[in-house]
């Protein structure tokens, strides 16, 4: 069962979203605030990270660049509030797999989910992962006002 660790100081999204998660497969762990994460991180090496941008204490941009330095190839995803380009493109280039802004469809965020999993799982290469890029870069600006960036 992976675990993914969910940061987020709204405790009703932890909730609902530990629900979906647990439903599918997962083991959840939950963080409030950035200390608490990069905590979190340290001990249970989770599958993937969930991180949201606003928390209180230190923001989700400053935990994304402390867990980088901890584990270059732990994937994270960034789940906003906020549509901002150059914060989605910042993410993306501090090493987020994938920024989604609040309220997501859930079942895209469980799609996006199981297909980062998978590719974190020792299945990708260089080749896709610049293939990646170009991608994110050729199609963000044709988002509209929810932005959802592919994986």
């Amino acid at each position: 069962m992976k675990q993914i660790l969910i940061v987020d100081d709204d405790l009703d999204l932890q909730f609902l979203l530990k629900n979906l998660l647990s439903k599918n497969g997962f083991n959840i762990l939950k963080a409030t605030n950035g200390f608490d994460a990069l905590d979190l991180v340290r001990e249970n090496k989770p599958a993937l990270v969930l991180l949201d941008i606003r928390l209180p204490g230190i923001n989700g941009m400053e935990v994304l660049k402390k867990i980088r330095q901890m584990h270059s190839s732990l994937p994270v995803i960034m789940i906003t509030s906020i549509t901002n380009i150059n914060q989605a493109i910042q993410a993306k280039k501090m090493g987020a797999v994938s920024y989604i802004t609040k309220p997501f469809d859930y079942k895209k965020l469980l799609a996006i989910l199981k297909k980062t999993l998978g590719e974190f799982a020792g299945e990708k290469n260089e080749k896709r992962n610049i293939f990646h890029r170009l991608f994110f870069f050729s199609h963000i600006f044709k988002r509209s006002n929810k932005l959802c960036l592919p994986v």
